[in-house]
């Protein structure tokens, strides 16, 4: 990007600012632009600027489009007003947080702003924290990795245009959000997912945004939680499929899905979205058994017969409980503290297991899950 695209790429990112309401003109500072294969953060000579031997502050922003790393190893500290990578057709940038620490102010990071660039942010151990959005896969695409340390940040989207594509791996450390997680906004094919003992924290979620003027947009966008102790908590509503369609959350080998509001599928125009378990376990606050016949009368919920995915309607592999307050009996049954305020649907995959659960529902219910609690039958 030559000195004039970047201070029109400055001015556009201003303005939007402005607008915003997120700084005033005197907060803009100094345009930094990575130049450097692979280096340090703190090493000035990576850096090009109009403050020459200087590195980027608080107020500055910083452009990564040479397809170089910045690395902030441990004792480094590195920030910016806002990181942008990808600004340019066919470009791309990628910052390594491994045992350093990065701090993103109001303007957030971008990772992928063009139709055709890319960029990605990988953290394997110390921390960072975005006070701004954070926007994986812009018009391009983008790239997010966390698997030690911690992030702190605030709304989070992947897939924000109608172009972008964002992809999100959560294998270890500790996801902080402060503000809703978009999986595909309007874009399509974005994918979000936490794995191995990782933990997500956000507010509310979008799994397919989209619009209401057209089906294309934010579709076929997926969320997988999968084995034991990987968790996703959300203290809000979860929203699969808001207007987009064939979006998916699936749930699987005895990971945590736990949501403070309600779970919602397939809502205004979205349809062909679906809630999806394979032995891991979605908790609903409080007794939400109404909602969950809701979906279930809707087909909404699948379950993983062993060779496919088949509606949960109807299914003995299929089971939700109420534990009304019982916090020993949700542990027993899932292995997981703090549920017995929750509802708590799962499908039980093994074969064995499976024809027990059968026997169960003609006789009446889950012989275990009897006791103080409410069991949902699968609808018929």
């Amino acid at each position: 990007m030559n000195h004039r695209s970047n201070r029109l790429f400055l001015c556009a990112l201003a303005a939007g600012a402005l607008l915003a309401g997120a700084m005033s003109a005197s907060a803009i500072g100094t345009i930094y632009t990575w130049n450097a294969p692979a280096g340090s953060w703190s090493d000035t000579n990576n850096w090009t600027s109009n403050r020459p031997g200087t590195l980027p502050s608080s107020g500055d922003l910083t452009i990564f489009n040479n397809g170089g790393t910045a690395v902030l190893a441990a004792g480094v500290s590195g920030t910016a007003l806002a990181i942008s990578t990808g600004t340019g057709a066919g470009t791309s940038g990628t910052i390594l947080v491994s045992g350093g620490s990065l701090a993103v102010g109001s303007s957030g990071f971008t990772l992928g702003v063009n139709a055709t660039g890319g960029g990605g942010l990988t953290i394997t151990s110390g921390s960072a924290a975005v006070v701004g959005t954070a926007i994986v896969g812009s018009l391009g695409s983008g790239t997010l990795s966390l698997s030690g340390g911690g992030l702190n940040v605030n709304a989070v989207t992947l897939g924000s245009g109608s172009t972008g594509r964002g992809t999100a791996l959560v294998t270890g450390g500790v996801w902080t959000g402060s503000g809703a997680l978009t999986i595909g906004q309007f874009g399509s094919g974005s994918t979000f997912a936490i794995q191995n003992g990782g933990q997500v924290n956000s507010t509310s979620a979008f799994i397919g945004t989209g619009t209401s003027t057209s089906t294309t947009f934010g579709g076929s966008n997926a969320v997988t939680v999968s084995d034991n102790g990987s968790m996703w908590i959300l203290s809000g509503t979860a929203v699969i499929g808001q207007f987009g369609a064939n979006n998916t959350l699936t749930v699987q080998d005895s990971a945590l899905v736990k949501i403070g509001g309600r779970l919602l599928v397939s809502q205004n125009t979205g349809t062909n979205n679906f809630l999806r378990l394979d032995g891991g376990y979605v908790a609903l606050l409080g007794d939400q058994t109404g909602n969950v016949n809701t979906l279930l009368t809707s087909n909404d919920i699948e379950v993983w017969s062993g060779t496919s995915w088949v509606t949960a309607t109807g299914n003995p592999l299929f089971t939700g409980t109420y534990f009304n307050g019982d916090d020993t009996a949700a542990f027993t049954a899932t292995g997981y503290h703090g549920l017995g305020n929750y509802t708590v649907l799962t499908a039980i995959p093994e074969p064995g297991t499976c024809a027990l659960v059968g026997l169960g529902g003609v006789a009446g219910g889950i012989a275990w899950r009897r006791r103080r609690q409410q069991t949902l039958f699968p609808s018929t």
